[in-house]
């Protein structure tokens, strides 16, 4: 528990801080700018796993059996990866490309990763919230210097990018040794990681898995800018990265739920720890979604509440879902059914695209948000019923459908009764 709680503001540090900062900065850029920003960012996330042949997977398999080998192949990428944004920020003094950056925070992002994930298998779930907190605490402090020296820097997206960029380093200075490696050669570590061929191939084998994550939660700011042009960009990502707020719960979950699967599986299967986990997750989305619109209410933003609330809503769902897939994803990791979960996220989100193609043209971003309510229905769905094969007692989503189900009536009708009154 007490490492759940900890993976949790860690996450609240690193995932919610960014969420909270990229709304504020909605406030300095034109709603154009900042569509584009996001979608760099999301760019970002894409290539991650890429560039780094996904070897954050081979860390968490290998680093208690094989530690050695799992941190040469963190050091061999972090060498590479550190002479590649070198030679990047040499070419972008002499041509600025938008591209050159976006590569430079992908590699620096992955570097990141890398030691963090290291450092939470390996060494202490307090080590690894120690990290994500001084990144945020560093990426904050950067951001107020540009804001005293010359506030109108934070409406410039190649600005930005490399703030956001140097925010990574972090994990240099107290991890040297894994960010850039043991004494031994860059040669010595490459013809060690070549004999690895079963280990490669784990972690390329997750690959579709982990790039249909990122196509359920990130393509769909590609099709509205494709539908609807860069100002509706702008108003989707904004509306997106306020209720992604909510991934701060999320990513607690899915850092500290499967463990606590493993560790605890007889409790973990029972009734009482479903209704808690239930209880628990409702209590604090129904908390996100007031403290959200109670802010954006109150806050004079070019963004008006009425356009969006929907939109926020309806993605807000979206993740609440998600949060019970977590709970049932855990125990087809109990039961090593990889090939399983890789299954049902490719289907998910092929289902995403089609439904964003079809709803967005129809109900603008509306659409696009109602997309990601139904895919993480489904996400969730079908986990479940893969479950309840092996797991034939396991809970289902009664309780929550219901409870969204009567919220949004509530809602509803008291928007109309408002309406009604005015």
């Amino acid at each position: 528990m007490r490492n759940l709680v900890l993976y949790g503001l860690a996450s609240g540090f690193s995932r919610g801080g960014m969420f909270l900062i990229l709304p504020v900065l909605a406030s300095f850029m034109s709603i154009a700018d900042y569509g584009q920003f996001s979608l760099y960012i999301i760019i970002v996330q894409l290539l991650i796993p890429f560039i780094s042949i996904n070897i954050s997977s081979i860390i968490g398999r290998e680093v208690y059996e094989r530690f050695r080998t799992a941190l040469f192949f963190t050091a061999f990428f972090n060498r590479i990866a550190f002479v590649i944004s070198l030679g990047c920020i040499l070419v972008y003094c002499w041509v600025p490309q938008y591209f050159l950056l976006i590569i430079i925070y992908a590699f620096w992002e992955a570097i990141f990763l890398l030691v963090t994930t290291t450092v939470r298998f390996r060494s202490s779930a307090y080590n690894y919230f120690i990290l994500c907190m001084s990144k945020m605490v560093l990426l904050i402090a950067l951001l107020a210097l540009l804001y005293f020296y010359h506030a109108d820097l934070l409406a410039r997206v190649d600005v930005l990018l490399i703030v956001f960029a140097v925010s990574n380093t972090v994990v240099i200075i107290p991890y040297i040794k894994i960010t850039f490696g043991i004494k031994v050669s860059t040669c010595a570590m490459f013809r060690k990681i070549s004999a690895q061929k079963a280990i490669i191939l784990f972690a390329l084998g997750i690959l579709p898995h982990t790039v249909a994550q990122w196509v359920t939660s990130g393509s769909d700011r590609f099709f509205v800018k494709y539908f609807g042009g860069n100002e509706m960009l702008g108003y989707y990502s904004f509306s997106y990265a306020v209720a992604a707020i909510y991934m701060i719960i999320n990513s607690s979950l899915a850092l500290g739920i499967p463990q606590i699967c493993v560790k605890s599986f007889h409790f973990f299967s029972t009734r009482k720890f479903y209704l808690s986990f239930f209880s628990a997750v409702t209590v604090l989305w129904f908390g996100t979604v007031l403290t959200i619109n109670i802010v954006l209410y109150y806050l004079k933003l070019k963004y008006n509440l009425g356009d969006i609330f929907w939109v926020i809503y309806s993605i807000l769902t979206g993740l609440y879902f998600l949060s019970f897939y977590y709970y049932y994803s855990s125990y087809l990791f109990y039961d090593r059914q990889a090939r399983q979960l890789s299954g049902i996220t490719i289907m998910t989100a092929i289902v995403n695209i089609g439904l964003v193609v079809i709803l967005t043209p129809l109900l603008g971003m509306l659409g696009t948000a109602l997309s990601t309510t139904i895919s993480y229905f489904v996400y969730s769905f079908v986990t479940y019923q893969k479950v309840i094969r092996q797991h034939p007692n396991v809970l289902g989503l009664l309780y929550p459908t219901l409870f969204v189900f009567f919220l949004t009536v509530i809602i509803m009708l008291l928007i109309k009764l408002t309406d009604f009154l005015n």
